[in-house]
């Protein structure tokens, strides 16, 4: 066993998930807990609900600007998660949304500027490590001007590849640097 991962189908209440991920260490060999992951972006993305807190969508970060703000909220996520076993989000998205008829992107992004997703992804994954959950970027290596859904189809980005460097691979860049 190396790791799950919960969706919204297998959760029922937070008892049963706190049970489920307690039985999933257990059954993992002695000295190698299992990764335990889920999808708690935020905003439309999240498997958790009530009586957890549902932060808004990371285009709501964005706006407001305050790194300090996304960061605490980062935290609050990584607590909770926490405390009911998992020790992976799939969060935060680096996608750059510079596509406003992106199916999947949208308001998951923090910003249209790679330098504003920097800093924000950063920011909340900064504040999941503070409440003891490992953050995990996505959609490398960009999802913020595909016109296709991923979940449906295969999009592709045709940009040239200065483009590509200073948009939509930047953000992860910046990841790997920090």
């Amino acid at each position: 066993l190396a790791g799950i991962i919960l969706f919204k189908r297998n959760v029922d209440s937070i008892e049963q998930v706190a049970e489920l991920n307690e039985s999933a260490r257990h059954a993992a060999p002695v000295n190698s807990p299992p990764i335990i992951a889920v999808d708690q972006e935020g905003g439309r993305v999240v498997r958790l609900r009530e009586p957890l807190t549902v932060i808004p969508c990371a285009r709501r970060f964005g706006e407001l600007d305050n790194a300090e703000i996304t960061h605490k909220a980062g935290k609050l996520v990584g607590c909770e998660l926490a405390s009911l076993g998992f020790t992976l989000n799939f969060a935060p998205v680096c996608d750059v949304d510079t596509n406003p008829n992106s199916p999947i992107i949208g308001d998951r992004a923090y910003g249209s500027s790679s330098e504003k997703v920097i800093k924000h992804s950063l920011a909340f994954a900064r504040g999941l490590i503070s409440g003891g959950i490992i953050p995990c970027s996505k959609h490398f290596p960009g999802h913020g001007d595909t016109a296709l859904d991923s979940h449906l189809s295969l999009p592709t980005v045709s940009h040239d590849i200065d483009r590509l460097n200073n948009v939509e691979l930047r953000p992860f860049a910046a990841w790997a640097e920090a």
